[in-house]
């Protein structure tokens, strides 16, 4: 924070009997002047970063899925059977909305 932005809070501070009571959303967030280029990098860079995000939660809930196929084998219960193949197919269609998903992060940004 600079030395002119943080002078301007103090003069906007209020004061009660114990504390001081700053005023802090009256100051907007920083603004930086970047141009398109810029901004595509960095779109581009958050785009990169969800990218790594989702191939991590896939591969989760890849896992998820496993195990319960694995639990599923185990019990002799009916209704946990039925519940269990229930999130099977609820985790196997998150999957495949996933891969849509990323595939489409995936395509160049327009205006790029």
């Amino acid at each position: 924070m600079s030395l002119l932005v943080f002078q301007a809070i103090l003069q906007e501070a209020t004061f009660s009997y114990d504390c001081p009571i700053l005023n802090l959303y009256s100051y907007p967030a920083p603004t930086f002047p970047f141009g398109i280029a810029m901004s595509n990098q960095l779109s581009q860079r958050m785009r990169d970063q969800q990218i790594e995000a989702l191939k991590i939660q896939r591969q989760y809930l890849t896992v998820v899925q496993e195990r319960q196929l694995a639990w599923n084998k185990d019990s002799e219960d009916i209704e946990i059977k039925r519940i269990r193949n229930e999130i099977m197919d609820l985790v196997e269609k998150t999957i495949v909305q996933y891969d849509h998903l990323l595939e489409a992060l995936r395509s160049p940004i327009k205006g790029a």
